[in-house]
């Protein structure tokens, strides 16, 4: 019978095809799935699987454990994996535990407080330190910058060979940039800000983007040897004050580098220039200490200074508060701020035949805040955050000071002061 004859044939039986199970999506029939073993001989099957080769390092971790391998013979010690957290139970990592972990490892870290016989430790190079008279500010130490940097040498170059240079004028051309250099201008943008920082200079602000403005203060702060800090401070503040109100950002950036340009140089802000900013200066700048000062020595500007930073109520927005009564206001509750600080220290001195009522206004801060209230607090700040600053001219300044616009308790009392002088 040939092969297609089988077909009619109800009772033949194919031969079992040794081919995968394929079953129907909705089929219900059983499937036969055989594992067909056939071509593995049974040494093969025998054989052991090889252990997994083992890297030639001193630690093998398994089960968060490091098994350590000792040299002098096949023992194997394990060490428990720490697992360095700040806790109660372990709140500092030991620097003898932390150390030895990173040398086993193959690490390399260079300890930081343990000097090694013969070891040189660079310290930061102090240019200058200078204790201030006035203020709250009592001393200033300044150092050099640690690490070396060459990002902005051609901008001095630039800035340098600019510098006394005369503009023309010339139509106003747009400038934009996140950090405004000399590369940057064309033709038409380099004719335009030698023509508007000209009238600058003269006291005559045109129209401007703030990137011109940040090129021309970036002048300032970087050219020391062109622009004597003394007129550079002021510079800073006229332009401040020029254009603040069109580029609010300049708040922010100035109020820091106006108090970092000061610090350095030894410098008081001209509180004649941004007298009318204190407000927004209050808000915005970090150490507010470097701005309470006084205008004249002897009068009451100083305690004007301090109820407007330190006070938590803002008289200058009370509704009463206008052109015409803005005078009548800072007079008085600077006058009474300041009798109150002074009074005692004024008894003192009539008490022992002086003539001199205003001898010390740091005096006249501890006779309303008690010595253990109003400490002495040290902080470090990096120079001219957020600006173009070539490597000669960043510093480190570290300040003391007396803490005011910290303390709730002081700000509290100057505020009851202030409200019941508004009264």
């Amino acid at each position: 019978m040939s092969k297609s004859d089988d077909f009619w044939n109800l009772k033949y039986k194919p031969p079992r095809m040794n081919t995968s199970p394929t079953a129907g999506r909705h089929s219900t029939e059983p499937v036969d799935i055989i594992d067909d073993d056939s071509d593995e001989t049974e040494t093969e099957k025998s054989l052991a699987i090889p252990p997994r080769a083992e890297k030639n390092n001193d630690f093998n971790q398994s089960n968060n454990t490091f098994q350590l391998k000792q040299n002098k013979g096949l023992q194997n010690t394990q060490t428990p994996f720490r697992k360095y957290k700040v806790s109660e139970e372990n709140p500092v990592l030991h620097e003898n535990d932390k150390y030895s972990l990173a040398s086993s490892l193959g690490m390399n870290i260079k300890k930081t407080g343990a000097v090694n016989p013969g070891q040189t430790v660079h310290t930061p190079l102090k240019i200058s330190e200078y204790e201030s008279g006035s203020g709250l500010i009592r001393k200033v130490s300044v150092y050099k910058w640690p690490s070396k940097y060459n990002f902005y040498e051609q901008f001095c170059r630039d800035a340098a060979k600019y510098f006394d240079w005369h503009g023309r004028e010339c139509p106003y051309e747009k400038f934009f940039s996140y950090i405004p250099q000399y590369s940057q201008l064309n033709r038409e943008q380099l004719e335009y800000y030698l023509w508007w920082r000209e009238n600058a200079r003269e006291g005559k602000y045109l129209d401007a983007d703030f990137s011109y403005i940040l090129l021309y203060i970036y002048e300032i702060i970087n050219l020391p040897e062109k622009v004597k800090p003394e007129d550079g401070i002021r510079m800073m503040c006229r332009i401040w004050l020029a254009y603040r109100e069109k580029h609010e950002r300049l708040d922010k950036y100035m109020s820091e580098w106006v108090c970092d340009y000061g610090l350095i140089y030894g410098l008081e802000p001209p509180l004649d220039i941004i007298r009318d900013i204190f407000p927004k200066v209050a808000q915005t700048a970090s150490l507010k200490e470097y701005y309470m000062r006084s205008e004249n020595d002897g009068d009451d500007s100083m305690f004007g200074v301090i109820a407007d930073f330190a006070s938590i109520y803002s008289w200058r927005s009370s509704k009463f508060v206008n052109k015409d009564t803005l005078p009548i206001y800072e007079k008085h509750i600077a006058g009474a701020l300041g009798y109150l600080m002074r009074n005692k220290k004024l008894n003192e001195v009539k008490s022992n035949g002086g003539s001199d009522a205003t001898n010390s206004i740091n005096d006249s801060f501890c006779e309303i805040f008690p010595k253990d209230v109003l400490r002495i607090v040290k902080i470090s700040r990096d120079a001219f955050c957020e600006s173009l600053c070539a490597y000669n001219i960043k510093r480190r300044v570290d300040e003391e000071y007396m803490l005011l616009t910290r303390s709730h308790e002081k700000k509290k009392k100057i505020t009851d002061i202030v409200k019941y002088s508004e009264n």
